[in-house]
């Protein structure tokens, strides 16, 4: 199984990248990980589990990416860690790690290929959260108003939700905040780095995200095999069972759907 890891990594200070070092050794004992980053040096320990590849916004190898199994972003509220990887984010799906219950700032920082303001910021607000948003981003792009306010008022998760195949958050309030919405599936995991952290927990909890986030995984028998067969050093056979059983149900439905007309004429 192939999965790509866009994260800040050691030594950056943020909490992202102490996340990463604690996983990814664990997470690389049933997977194959590409750990993706813009910085121009890193903790030469992570490549012991992984190999380490530098991007750029320009010409990024989305073939590559492509070739994956799933793709994991970490998103935290420091633009200057995280903005690239939530320009990526926006253009290719894959699972959320939030970092922060506010990513408004995140949002307005971020670098973008051309360097220019977000021309669709303004609109993004309104369509969100209505005139108020609208109003707020306009006196925000005056001047008249720091990030940190309108990202207390306006936490912007919601394009998160839009583009995301599914959550893993942190923070039990905000989990419970998400799963109330219409989304992706929300997975609740405590950091793998505080004082209740147990990096094994946190790997299982990915894979049981992966499992249920994309349509794409239950209705291929060979993707939910490689879950369930990473899966199994980490957890016990009724979840590996379940996973299985839940690909088969939709292969066998799919099998029994009549062609349309136009497809046998076709």
């Amino acid at each position: 199984m192939q999965i790509h890891w866009f994260s800040p990594l050691p030594p950056i200070d943020v909490p992202a990248a102490a996340c990463t070092a604690a996983v990814v050794p664990l997470l690389a004992q049933t997977a194959s990980v590409a750990l993706w980053t813009t910085q121009e040096a890193w903790d030469p320990t992570v490549e012991r589990a992984a190999r380490v590849q530098r991007y750029s916004l320009r010409g990024f190898p989305w073939r590559e990416v492509n070739r994956g199994d799933w793709a994991i972003f970490h998103l935290g509220r420091e633009a200057e860690h995280h903005g690239a990887i939530w320009r990526l984010f926006r253009l290719h799906s894959g699972i959320a790690v939030l970092h922060d219950v506010r990513i408004h700032e995140l949002y307005l920082r971020a670098p973008r290929p051309v360097a220019c303001e977000d021309p669709d910021f303004v609109d993004q607000c309104e369509r969100i959260y209505g005139q108020a948003g609208r109003l707020a981003a306009e006196i925000y792009r005056g001047g008249l108003c720091s990030p940190e306010r309108i990202a207390e008022a306006f936490p912007m998760l919601e394009p998160i939700l839009e583009a995301a195949t599914g959550v893993l958050v942190h923070d039990g309030t905000l989990a419970q905040a998400l799963a109330q919405r219409a989304g992706p599936p929300v997975v609740l995991a405590p950091s793998p780095v505080g004082k209740d952290g147990d990096p094994g927990e946190y790997v299982r909890a990915l894979y049981r995200l992966a499992a249920a986030a994309d349509p794409g995984y239950t209705a291929s028998f060979r993707m939910a095999e490689r879950i369930a067969q990473a899966m199994k050093p980490l957890a016990e056979v009724h979840v590996r069972e379940a996973v299985i059983d839940r690909a088969a149900k939709a292969i066998s439905s799919l099998m029994r759907r009549r062609p349309r007309d136009s497809e046998i004429k076709g």
